[in-house]
């Protein structure tokens, strides 16, 4: 069995106390204003095109891709 994250607990521990919160936890507000992968496809004039961005445990972009 999975031991449930932080914020899973403190979401059941508040439903179990009546507090009504969203389900899942608040993404961050960050953007990505100057992308220096100038060959990958998602990249115009060095500004990401993508909604949003995965990054993985060392920096990188999962979404980059070669063109």
């Amino acid at each position: 069995m999975v031991k449930p994250q932080k914020w899973q607990q403190k979401l059941r521990s508040d439903l179990a106390r009546g507090i009504n919160r969203p389900m899942f936890p608040k993404q961050g507000d960050t953007s990505v204003n100057n992308c220096d992968a100038v060959n990958c496809i998602n990249n115009k004039v060095r500004v990401c095109q993508l909604e949003s961005i995965d990054i993985d445990n060392t920096g990188g972009c999962v979404s980059y891709t070669p063109n």
